[in-house]
């Protein structure tokens, strides 16, 4: 990882899980700012299950894309996350920030958790991915505030970042 201290923020410098052909990228002075455009789309997600083996299991059927690419846009500016809680191989909580991971190459603690009697398993080919956000205003940026508390950086300057 390199830091860029007047941005205060780690990022991180390892080979993507996906070829370039996934994504676009606009990288713009590197050294005063870093602005990585890029944008998960449904068939980017589908492509990406059907070509790895995904290790935990879900227990959703529905799962927000647009907040999938808000977790995944901040795990590739090297914005640290909690775990997921997860039960014999199973996702418990946290399922947007795990195929967020999964597809940003980023390792995503698993903090041991207990599952209800009525967790089911959904093969994540059978999970429909709705391009409707499910977060409002307000909750987005409830979690962008929470996000830059737990990294330690102004809410300005993540606010900057994820422009």
């Amino acid at each position: 990882m390199i830091q860029y201290p007047e941005m205060q923020v780690f990022l991180p410098l390892r080979p993507h899980s996906l070829n370039k052909e996934y994504f676009t990228y606009e990288l713009i002075d590197i050294f005063t700012e870093i602005r990585i455009m890029e944008m998960i789309t449904v068939d980017i997600i589908k492509k990406f299950l059907s070509d790895n083996v995904i290790e935990i299991k879900s227990t959703h059927n529905r799962l927000s894309v647009p907040v999938i690419n808000r977790i995944y846009k901040k795990m590739r500016l090297g914005i640290d996350f909690s775990g997921i809680k997860v039960e014999n191989g199973l996702i418990c909580d946290g399922h947007h920030r795990y195929l967020a991971s999964l597809i940003a190459n980023y390792d995503i603690d698993r903090i041991p958790y207990r599952a209800t009697s009525a967790t089911m398993v959904i093969d994540w080919n059978d999970v429909v991915f709705d391009h409707e956000d499910w977060d409002t205003e307000a909750k987005i940026r409830m979690l962008n505030e929470q996000d830059a508390q737990y990294n330690k950086i102004a809410i300005e300057k993540l606010n900057q970042l994820l422009k």
